[in-house]
């Protein structure tokens, strides 16, 4: 019996894996993690505290991919986070300025804020809500 040994098979699946890798590399270095934070100070009339935080998600969403987004209260006032993906800070600054847009038409908004990830820290991006 001769036992027959196939080295290209295994060759190509070690390539296919490294092909793999190196898309899902590539994709994460296009796209990086941004964040904005806005603390809302009061509710416009006839709004509901619960539409607030879907309509800034959803206005980061018609730009780009929503990673997260989170409601707390800190020291006492309520603050807004939307998470998301832009290509660089610029197309971040375009989806702060939606969200911040959003927000302001149902609530009072005090110092809106957008940082971008750099591995472990959030550093901030120099932006105006304003165009």
């Amino acid at each position: 019996m001769t036992l027959i040994l196939r080295p290209a098979t295994s060759e190509r699946r070690l390539g296919r894996v490294r092909d793999r890798r190196a898309q899902r590399l590539a994709s994460l270095e296009r796209v990086t993690s941004y964040r904005t934070t806005m603390g809302v100070t009061f509710l416009r009339p006839g709004t509901e505290p619960e539409a607030v935080l879907p309509a800034a998600a959803r206005a980061a969403r018609a730009r780009t991919t929503v990673e997260a987004s989170d409601v707390a209260v800190v020291r006492g006032a309520a603050r807004i986070t939307v998470r998301f993906t832009a290509e660089d800070d610029c197309a971040a600054v375009e989806v702060a300025r939606g969200v911040h847009a959003a927000v302001i038409a149902l609530a009072g908004v005090a110092s809106p804020d957008l940082a971008r990830r750099y591995g472990p820290r959030w550093r901030p991006v120099g932006w105006s809500p304003r165009a």
